[in-house]
């Protein structure tokens, strides 16, 4: 016996209180929970629309809420989480390096941002307690495999020091899953909160002249090293 705005307007004040946790995440941290938002606040519009007019422009809400869920299906979910975790859409980005680096192969020779000018630079940055660090990493392989012999290209997986764990520790963990590629342990933790690394993994990508080029992940970096390493 209730008028659908009434209806409606119920029902977006449940999914409020029943999402209140991921509308906070949003706002506090991540907005990775939007899109979810948008498909539950949509069906209701959508049903409203529907119900409440009898033109043809009922179809309207219904029509944009499919292309909606069409692009997020395809590609858009895959963006909007790189937006979600990096800042950008794409990966593609163009600024100085914003602080030193410093960190300490196998052998404890020292690795410096100071020696970058002149290569090309993959980072991937991880840690032992990352458990999606390992997925990636047959991909990481694969590009040092490639570029093994190029004395211009550069690739490190840079470990952010775990205080539980032993010094050699993570150049172990990375050999006995049988990688080959090198690992370097940061010196200093804070200068990954001013490189921006909050989340792992994290992939950058640096040119000859020390810019980096691309930040996010190694899927897409992998395009941008191809390009810039010929």
């Amino acid at each position: 016996k209730m008028s659908g705005g009434l209806v409606s307007a119920l029902l977006v004040i449940s999914l409020i209180i029943i999402n209140s946790y991921g509308i906070f995440l949003y706002f506090t941290e991540s907005p990775a929970f939007l899109p979810l938002l948008f498909f539950y606040f949509s069906a209701i519009l959508s049903a409203y629309f529907y119900c409440k007019f009898k033109r043809k422009s009922r179809f309207v809400p219904v029509s944009i809420s499919l292309i909606f869920v069409l692009m997020m299906f395809f590609q858009g979910w895959n963006d909007w989480n790189h937006f979600a975790n990096y800042g950008t859409f794409s990966g593609r980005v163009h600024y100085r390096l914003p602080a030193k680096l410093e960190a300490r192969d196998e052998n404890q020779n020292l690795i410096s941002s100071d020696n970058f000018t002149g290569k090309v630079v993959l980072l991937d940055f991880w840690h032992t307690r990352c458990g999606i660090c390992f997925t990636k990493f047959p991909q990481l392989e694969s590009v040092y495999d490639k570029y093994r012999g190029n004395q211009s290209v550069l690739i490190y997986a840079v470990d952010r020091p775990i205080e539980e764990d032993e010094r050699e520790y993570p150049f172990e963990v990375v050999k006995n899953k049988g990688y080959s590629f090198p690992v370097a342990i940061v010196n200093d933790v804070d200068v990954l909160d001013n490189l921006g690394v909050s989340v792992y993994p994290t992939t950058m990508v640096i040119d000859r002249v020390g810019n980096i080029v691309f930040f996010g992940d190694i899927e897409n970096a992998i395009p941008v090293l191809d390009a810039i390493s010929k």
